[in-house]
């Protein structure tokens, strides 16, 4: 029997075992943040993904069931191949309930929501962080992280919104746990490229009201979102028969960077224009929470 043969076979063996229900492929590779793990798990039907700590405490997770999840599994053993996130730790079959882990999730996830803000992960914070700023921002249609609204319509405070709308609207984004360009997104909420939230930070000083303060304090203050530029870096774009690196390409690569941070005051560096963008309702009181 030649090599091929039997390596077709072993292929075929491991497509098998991923229909098992009790037996279940861990798929484990470093994060692209310092110190962090990204284990997924599945049993052939749903997909548990976990972001651990340097201790293997849940950072964060996320659970894919249905038709979701069998398009993950489909792509599983071709991402474990190509690891654009990081180098593969450990690669295994086993016996583990995978219900166990999907338990867990869960349970961190309702855990997280009682956490109190002092604790020292730093995923905590954005994960609560993002729960203050869920709905829309009063009086804009834009600014929040729900989905955009099915017209260009502003809201009352239309200066503010206007810098939203452009944000959203932004083309170079990734969205929540997407893999695209030899890059995996590990967070449940979409990130974007560097530029759009400069722009958004720059459009928010210039409308200076004390609704484009709030929304920008809630976003660069609270949230401190990561942004992304794209870099080159030296990826395997081509692999042989046995999975082997058979083509090393210098391709431009998402790369996380940090957004500048919105001080407590108003920038001084940033100057009034001439024609400032007037909006119809400027509240005399801060909002609530800052």
């Amino acid at each position: 029997m030649s090599e091929r043969v039997k390596w077709l076979i072993l292929m075929l063996m491991f497509t098998c075992c991923l229909a098992k229900l009790d037996e279940n492929l861990h798929f484990i590779t470093k994060a692209p943040q310092e110190g962090y793990t990204w284990r997924l798990v599945t049993d052939g039907q749903g997909v548990t993904q976990l972001l651990l700590d340097k201790n293997y405490d849940i950072v964060d997770c996320n659970v894919t069931l249905g038709a979701p999840a069998k398009t993950a599994v489909r792509d599983l053993f071709r991402e474990a191949v190509q690891s654009y996130s990081g180098a593969i730790i450990d690669q295994h079959m086993d016996d583990t309930d995978h219900d166990r882990y999907k338990r867990k999730c869960a349970k961190f996830l309702r855990d997280s929501k009682r956490i109190k803000y002092e604790t020292t992960a730093p995923l905590y914070h954005e994960r609560m962080r993002r729960e203050r700023f869920r709905s829309t921002w009063p009086g804009t249609n834009w600014c929040g992280t729900g989905p955009a609204p099915p017209n260009s319509t502003l809201g009352k405070n239309n200066g503010t919104d206007s810098c939203c709308q452009q944000h959203k609207q932004c083309d170079d984004v990734v969205e929540g746990y997407q893999r695209t360009d030899y890059y995996q997104n590990m967070r449940p909420w979409r990130i974007s490229h560097c530029d759009c939230d400069r722009q958004l930070y720059d459009c928010l000083a210039a409308v200076n009201t004390s609704v484009s303060y709030a929304v920008a304090f809630t976003y660069f203050h609270d949230f401190n979102p990561t942004c992304f530029e794209r870099r080159r870096k030296e990826i395997c774009t081509e692999h042989d028969d046995w999975f082997s690196c058979k083509k090393i390409e210098k391709v431009k690569v998402p790369t996380e960077k940090d957004n500048p941070t919105w001080p407590a005051f108003y920038p001084p560096h940033f100057t009034r224009p001439r024609q400032k963008t007037q909006e119809i309702v400027r509240p005399t009181q801060r909002a609530r929470g800052f």
